[in-house]
């Protein structure tokens, strides 16, 4: 998977001293599998990009009914995006589900550089675009298809990090129970044993 400059090589025709200036304000986070790289309700004031490793970004609802937003991989940014752009704290948990590291760099930089250095409008809207494919896409399964569905499409979608998370983490972004979750699969491998026969 690239790294936070490899990805912005690959997005834009970026100025060599910017780069160097990404180098230099980036930190790196090391986290540890059950780490949180932010917490909801606190302030976030820096843009990850996840270098290695999985993320699941959670919360709760007001009943205390825990739910997953999305998970991420390496080569992805990771933050509340939203929350920041506002200057609110944030709503999600995110959490690491592997060990993992994290490029970090100061939103308040990034939205200034944005500004001044025309060629990373395209490096802007490569994110912002990321950001709403996904919402819109997640939106779109919990109003047109059922749990089955959803279960469908994302071991159709998100194979390769099915076998990394836990039924827990996968009920929850699903938006069912786990119990839920063990009668679809079971009648998943039903259907599919008798199409095979």
């Amino acid at each position: 998977m690239p790294s936070l400059l490899q990805f912005l090589e690959a997005v834009a025709e970026v100025p060599p001293e910017f780069m160097r200036h990404v180098e230099a304000q980036a930190r790196q986070v090391t986290l540890r599998k059950g780490d949180t790289l932010i917490k909801a309700g606190e302030v976030a004031t820096s843009l990850g990009f996840l270098e290695e490793g999985l993320v699941k970004l959670h919360g709760q609802d007001n009943r205390g009914t825990p739910f997953v937003v999305e998970f991420a991989g390496a080569g992805e940014f990771v933050s509340d995006y939203s929350a920041m752009v506002q200057g609110l704290p944030v709503n999600l948990t995110i959490e690491a589900l592997e060990d993992c590291v994290v490029s970090a760099f100061p939103f308040a930089e990034y939205q200034r550089l944005v500004n001044e250095v025309q060629v990373l409008h395209k490096l802007a809207r490569k994110i912002l675009e990321d950001l709403v494919i996904k919402l819109s896409g997640r939106e779109f399964q919990f109003l047109t298809m059922d749990a089955k569905e959803r279960y469908l499409h994302f071991m159709d979608k998100r194979r390769d990090i099915a076998g990394r998370i836990s039924r827990n983490d996968l009920a929850a972004y699903l938006g069912i129970t786990p119990v839920s979750l063990s009668r679809i699969r079971a009648q998943v491998i039903r259907e599919r044993r008798s199409q095979a026969t």
